[in-house]
C-alpha cells in the first residue's frame, strides 16, 4: 500500500479555500444580483471535485458527510421543488441555502486545515525519522 507522504494537496486546498471564502463574501453585499449568484454557484461547482478528492485522499469521511449534509442535500432538495413545482415563489430563496451550506463548510474547513498539514508534516517526520542503530556489544561492552 502506498502512501501519499506529501502535505502538498492541503498546501493546495488551504491556497484555493482563500479565494472560495473571498467569493463567499458575495453575501454580505446587499446590491448582489443575478451575476453575482451565478459567479459564486460556478465557482462552488468547480471547486467541488477538487475538495472531494482531498477529502478523500486523507480519508477524512466526517467531513465528507458534512459537506453532503450541509451542500449536497439542500441542492437536491432545491431541485427537487422546482421539478415538482412545490411552492414556486419560494424557491429563489432556497437557491441560497445550499450555497450557504457550501460556503460554511469551507469556512470551516478553512479553520481546521492548519491543523491537518501540521498533523501531516508531524507524521512525515515521524515516518522519516531514522532510529540510531544500537549493537548488542554496545549495550553489554565486553571486559
Amino acid at each position: 500500500m502506498s502512501e501519499n507522504l506529501s502535505a502538498e494537496h492541503l498546501e493546495t486546498l488551504r491556497y484555493w479555500l482563500k479565494y472560495e471564502l473571498s467569493a463567499a463574501l458575495l453575501f454580505l453585499v446587499p446590491w448582489f444580483t443575478a451575476i453575482f449568484i451565478v459567479i459564486i454557484t460556478i465557482a462552488a461547482v468547480i471547486f467541488t471535485p477538487f475538495l472531494l478528492k482531498v477529502l478523500f485522499k486523507e480519508n477524512k469521511t466526517g467531513w465528507i458527510i458534512a459537506f453532503f449534509i450541509m451542500a449536497i442535500l439542500p441542492a437536491v432538495t432545491v431541485v427537487l421543488f422546482l421539478l415538482f413545482k412545490i411552492n414556486p415563489e419560494l424557491v429563489p430563496f432556497l437557491v441560497f441555502v445550499p450555497l450557504g451550506g457550501f460556503y460554511l463548510f469551507c469556512f470551516l474547513l478553512k479553520i481546521s486545515i492548519d491543523d491537518w498539514i501540521s498533523e501531516k508534516r508531524a507524521y512525515i517526520e515521524r515516518i522519516n525519522y531514522k532510529k540510531p542503530e544500537v549493537k548488542f556489544e554496545d549495550l553489554w561492552p565486553r571486559r
